[in-house]
């Protein structure tokens, strides 16, 4: 839903700086989206939005959160 909405949803996006991360695991529908997900970011280059992504290769989709949540909170405190 997010791929095949996203460009209208990012042509109405806030007036106020945003921050977002996110990963995909290894599960093969999750990871392909996720990576389409990152491209359409860079593809908007939406100046009020900053923005990681995180390819987590090696965790699977019952893994990621607790592999992965130390990353994103630094992250997002630190960019």
């Amino acid at each position: 839903y997010l791929l095949k909405t996203g460009k209208e949803h990012l042509s109405h996006f806030s007036k106020f700086q945003k921050t977002l991360w996110f990963a995909g695991s290894r599960a093969r529908d999750i990871f392909k989206n996720t990576k389409k997900l990152s491209q359409l970011f860079k593809e908007q280059n939406i100046s009020n939005l900053t923005w990681n992504y995180s390819p987590e290769k090696k965790e699977k989709h019952n893994t990621i959160f607790r592999a992965t949540k130390e990353k994103a909170i630094y992250w997002a405190l630190n960019h």
